[in-house]
């Protein structure tokens, strides 16, 4: 008869953000939580939305939800806190 194996799971461990990103210049803007610019899926730009409101997702994560300019799609982005 074989024995059970018993594995011990170590706990997951979080993944560090220490990977370096290419960063816009300081005073861009492009990560704030102000920034009103999204990309457009549909213009293949990155536009200026219109009516743009704050929201939470399911998971916790905020972000910018408006309308683009040029052809009124919906165009979403996380932003910081």
């Amino acid at each position: 008869m074989p024995k059970s194996r018993s594995r011990s799971r170590s706990p997951r461990k979080s993944k560090s953000r220490s990977r370096s990103r290419s960063r816009s210049p300081a005073g861009s803007g492009s990560g704030s939580p102000g920034s009103k610019t999204a990309y457009c899926v549909v213009c293949k730009k990155k536009r200026t939305m219109q009516n743009p409101k704050k929201r939470r997702t399911k998971n916790g994560r905020n972000m910018m939800c408006g309308t683009c300019p040029h052809c009124s799609t919906k165009m979403c982005r996380f932003v910081k806190g």
